[in-house]
């Protein structure tokens, strides 16, 4: 993970959206921030855990686990992440 990556949980799109930051990204959120990502130029993704070259977003408090290890996933790579899940009994996500 570069010092560039951030991180961001459920509310991301009334962050960034009125900076610019998320302009021609994708994310995602709770479902009833589809439109400000919209419409301050976010892709919304139904996704929940997004995992882009800048920025990783989860869409709620039910993704923590996946979004935990999305970022070991981007700062150590897949087979911390993997051991991590076999450790934790955690199955992979479809």
């Amino acid at each position: 993970m570069t010092a560039l990556t951030v991180t961001f949980i459920i509310k991301q799109a009334l962050i960034l959206g009125p900076l610019g930051i998320i302009k021609g990204v994708k994310a995602t959120g709770y479902p009833f921030l589809k439109e400000d990502l919209e419409r301050n130029g976010g892709i919304y993704s139904e996704e929940p855990v997004v995992i882009g070259d800048r920025m990783i977003t989860s869409k709620g408090p039910g993704t923590t686990i996946e979004f935990a290890l999305a970022i070991v996933r981007k700062a150590k790579g897949p087979e911390t992440e993997k051991a991590l899940r076999e450790g934790m009994v955690i199955p992979e996500c479809e």
